[in-house]
């Protein structure tokens, strides 16, 4: 079957006849409706001619948006300038020209009225990272909790999310500049423990003046030794912190190397110099002038004694006479010594060395302690010093020729020094004695030094005078200190007459060796009158014994302990007179007078025996005496 389709048309002129009412209407109605409107969709995009249709052939309000279809009309359909603001209708220009509000700036907050909004907004968010403007930007102001901002000031953390406005301390700014790279400018008053850091690294501090230096002996701290006057030489001498010192060639006979000659006769003349057997050149100015050498007879007549002899008559030192090294090309060094001991103490070893030669001479020796360097002598004989009792040391040597080449060290000699039969006395202290103004606290103190020695041991004795009734026992404080540190131990105590004074030891076991300031110290409810002490220091001391007490009125005294293996150490206190007829060894003695009364002190001590006895008698005297056993070491 087929389908016919009817397609509606306009009339035919010519033809047609009698139907163009028909075909009119029937055309007209595909488009139109009964009212002479266009039909919807009668009129598409794609029907208009481009720019067919202008604003102009449309009326005002004659087209509706409710008129034309959703997307009827695409954007570029649209000329440009085409559709103005006055166009628009009055909602859509208000809605236009507003500010956005919560959703155009949600992520800003708020309703952006004007610039103070906008600045408010701004401010209540974090910074933009890189922000790039053109033209001109009004910067809102900026106001922080804990300050305001200000030249100079730098924005800082408080470690709790919140940040302030700080002006930086000048002091303290950096605490530290571990890691860093670029230059760091620091206060000189912010370092601190620079110089203790230092020195403890350090052994000595840098050089600041021309031709200074640090030496010093084996035992000695490095002393700083300065440029010495023209002219002058560097001299070993022993006595010297450094070990050396500048000094000025004696004038003269004795001169070493230079001398001014001439006395008024034809001489001879003797120069005196130290160069040893070496070749020695001996050159001979005139002492002005154009000082021009001259020839002159020379005799060496020993290896450090030059003789000129002149054929005239040398006005007051006209001449001037060198003594100096011929050059040699000695590189030999000495066949080492052989080291013997000759002698012992308890504190030292005395040596001789041997059997070096060398082609230029045995110039000295330079002597050793196990590795360490003690000294250098121009004789073959030594003697250690300073060593301790019974013990075991290896001593070597080399020898030096007149070139300053050293032979390779001796074998080594292994002595020991001595072993003591008894506890050995050491040294005393200075002793020290308070005012007699009465005080509830008394002091006093003294300098004691103590030697090297094995097993030392430091005895204090201390003589306590008051005017009332008091036992030792109930004083609040009674010390015994050092500077130099250690715990000193009360022995013991005994009193003088009715509890009207005492006399106490003290002892401290090995005591560091070196100058002790020592500080007596008693303190109790009543007052005191004086308090005076003193020390004796021994080596050698293994322990201590028991103390043993005595005391005294008006008659004779007797300490005696059983002593078979060591010494007796005693203090003994006087009251009222001076004691005599103590009977020991005396190191030392102190009295004075209070209010016509005496107080006295005597420190002393006696040999070991089977027993030991410290006796003193005189009438009017009120004593009272401690001693203890200082036993040996080893046994």
């Amino acid at each position: 079957m087929t389908t016919e389709v009817f397609v509606a048309r306009l009339p035919m002129p010519g033809s047609d006849n009698g139907t163009w009412g028909d075909i009119l209407n029937e055309y007209l109605s595909q488009t139109l409706k009964s009212d002479g409107t266009i039909k919807d969709n009668a009129v598409t995009t794609a029907a208009i001619a481009p720019n067919a249709v202008t604003a102009t052939e449309i009326a005002p309000n004659s087209v509706t948006a409710t008129e034309i279809a959703a997307d009827a009309v695409s954007a570029t359909q649209i000329q440009d300038g085409s559709i103005t603001e006055a166009q628009l209708a009055a909602a859509v220009q208000t809605k236009l020209n507003s500010v956005a509000g919560t959703s155009e700036w949600g992520d800003i907050g708020g309703t952006l009225g004007d610039q103070a909004d906008l600045a408010s907004a701004l401010t209540a968010k974090a910074p933009v990272a890189n922000p790039s403007f053109t033209g001109t930007v009004t910067t809102p102001s900026l106001t922080l909790t804990g300050g305001t901002p200000g030249s100079g000031k730098v924005l800082t953390s408080d470690g709790s999310g919140n940040a302030t406005w700080q002006t930086p301390s000048a002091s303290g700014a950096v605490t530290s500049v571990a890691g860093k790279t670029g230059a760091v400018v620091l206060a000189q008053s912010d370092i601190t423990n620079l110089a203790t850091d230092l020195a403890g690294k350090t052994s000595a501090a840098m050089l600041t003046n021309k031709g200074d230096m640090y030496a010093a002996t084996a035992t000695a701290t490095p002393a700083r030794v300065g440029v010495g006057s023209d002219g002058q030489v560097l001299t070993a001498d022993s006595t010297q912190a450094a070990g050396v010192k500048w000094s000025t060639p004696a004038s003269g006979s004795g001169a070493g190397y230079a001398a001014n000659v001439g006395n008024g006769t034809s001489g001879p003349y003797t120069i005196t110099h130290n160069l040893g057997t070496r070749d020695v050149s001996v050159q001979v100015y005139k002492n002005n002038g154009t000082y021009e050498q001259i020839m002159v007879r020379t005799d060496r007549v020993t290896p450090n004694t030059v003789v000129l002899r002149p054929d005239e008559t040398w006005t007051t030192n006209q001449y001037r006479v060198l003594v100096t090294f011929v050059a040699q090309s000695d590189v030999t060094a000495p066949t080492a010594p052989t080291l013997a001991m000759t002698g012992s103490t308890i504190s030292s070893v005395s040596v001789i060395a041997s059997g070096a030669s060398d082609a230029s001479g045995i110039a000295g020796y330079n002597w050793f302690v196990g590795a360490s360097f003690v000294a250098t002598t121009t004789g073959t004989s030594y003697t250690y010093t300073g060593l301790n009792a019974a013990t075991s040391y290896d001593f070597t040597a080399t020898a030096i020729d007149h070139v300053g080449n050293e032979s390779v060290p001796s074998a080594t000699l292994t002595q020991a020094t001595e072993s003591p039969s008894n506890v050995v006395f050491d040294a005393k202290g200075a002793g020290g004695t308070s005012t007699s103004t009465a005080a509830a606290s008394k002091t006093t103190n003294w300098t004691h030094v103590v030697s090297d020695g094995a097993n030392r041991y430091l005895v204090v004795g201390v003589v306590v005078s008051h005017s009332n009734s008091i036992d030792p026992a109930a004083y609040s404080t009674m010390t015994v200190t050092s500077n130099q540190g250690g715990t000193f131990t009360r022995l013991g105590y005994r009193v003088i007459g009715s509890n009207q004074g005492s006399v106490n030891l003290f002892g401290l076991a090995n005591p560091t060796v070196a100058t002790h300031t020592l500080t007596a110290t008693v303190s109790n409810t009543q007052w005191s009158d004086r308090i005076m002490g003193n020390s004796l220091s021994y080596f050698f001391v293994g322990s201590v014994g028991t103390p043993v007490t005595a005391g005294a009125t008006n008659a004779a005294m007797n300490l005696s302990v059983s002593s078979a293996t060591g010494n007796m150490a005693v203090g003994l206190g006087g009251f009222s007179a001076s004691p005599t007829g103590f009977n020991q060894t005396l190191q030392h003695s102190a009295g004075s007078s209070v209010n016509g009364m005496g107080d006295y002190m005597i420190l002393g001590h006696a040999a070991g025996a089977s027993t030991v006895a410290f006796t003193t008698s005189s009438a009017a005297h009120t004593y009272g005496a401690i001693g203890i056993n200082l036993i040996k070491a080893g046994v």
